[in-house]
């Protein structure tokens, strides 16, 4: 009974976010379509990596890798004429492929093992496009051909509206996703092997296959949000894949809080509106050339630093702890 309401109650919220959605992208202009897309998109693979970095405790900083595969994965099935939900479950299958394969290798490793392994990723696999330029398009990446919003919204309906929608419903299936998994048994199981491999053991856990579960729906969701950032900017390439988009990555789900996806949230809006608010300060106050190419990653690392020293729980993690302590007592 108690899991039928839970059920009614996640449909529930689904349907009044997704409803929400809509409304918002119907009410702001077309700049900030596109900046709802990038939140949506970055939302989405932030959740994966609450699920991977806070509840199962591997560090990754090789998502952007993931989101190469999803991308690339959607860019190869749109020009082959497949249709948008067909080329999104192509996405999901070949993300679940490569997190299995990854998530086996990163089950034996820990620490600066892992981190390195998945860094190596980041760092490599983008750079395949041009060993396959035939097949993946070099340096220039694969041109995608829509998709476009369908003939029945009308000829005036707004692409980037289009964008921000498709955006929002991978985000909405991917934090519904995460959430579920994380209140049921599965979830539990998975913070026990983050907490103790031994005793979670004892209990009847399979720490193997716990992590690399876990390491697998990251990484479907890390590729979801790849074909959502290749629907956005209308091409797959290596240059939108780099190992900045990875590091990025890992900054805001610490700094928004990796145990929580309030903090997957957070962290989102600050990946998405960051770099705007940067550009504008770099405009305003007319920094040299060097300083302005690398301001971003001083910003981002000064982020990391303060939130590890200030608020080891990230922004949702401070949040929670001002609301406890304004409660009355």
């Amino acid at each position: 009974m108690r899991s039928i309401r839970q059920l009614l109650l996640m449909i529930t919220i689904v349907i009044v976010v997704g409803f929400a959605w809509v409304l918002l992208n119907d009410r702001v202009d077309a700049l900030w379509n596109l900046r709802l897309a990038y939140i949506a998109m970055y939302a989405t693979v932030l959740s994966g990596m609450v699920l991977l970095v806070g509840h199962s405790g591997q560090v990754s900083l090789g998502h952007g890798a993931f989101m190469a595969v999803g991308g690339y994965t959607f860019a190869l099935a749109l020009t082959r004429g497949w249709s948008l939900p067909i080329a999104f479950v192509a996405v999901v299958v070949v993300g679940i492929v490569f997190g299995l394969g990854v998530g086996v290798v990163a089950a034996r490793l820990s620490g600066p093992y892992l981190a390195g392994l998945t860094l190596g990723l980041a760092v490599g696999l983008p750079a395949l496009a041009n060993r396959f330029p035939e097949l993946l398009g070099g340096d220039s990446g694969l041109l995608l051909d829509g998709p476009y919003p369908p003939d029945s919204f009308g000829m005036d309906f707004p692409l980037e509206r289009w964008q921000s929608w498709i955006a929002g419903a991978v985000g909405i299936v991917a934090f519904t996703m995460i959430a579920a998994l994380i209140t049921s048994p599965a979830g539990r199981a998975i913070r026990a092997v983050r907490d103790h491999e031994v005793a979670a053991a004892l209990a009847g856990v399979d720490r193997s296959r716990t992590k690399i579960a876990a390491f697998a729906v990251s990484a479907v969701c890390a590729a979801l949000a790849g074909a959502v950032l290749t629907t956005i900017l209308g091409l797959a390439a290596p240059g939108a894949f780099g190992i900045g988009l990875s590091l990025s990555l890992l900054v805001g789900v610490v700094v928004g809080g990796r145990q929580s996806l309030v903090g997957a949230g957070i962290g989102a809006l600050l990946l998405a509106l960051l770099p705007e608010l940067l550009g504008n300060a770099v405009s305003g106050l007319a920094l040299p050339e060097r300083i302005a190419v690398n301001l971003a990653g001083l910003v981002y690392g000064l982020l990391l630093l303060l939130t590890v020293g200030l608020a080891p729980a990230g922004v949702a993690g401070l949040l929670r702890r001002v609301g406890r302590n304004r409660l009355p007592q």
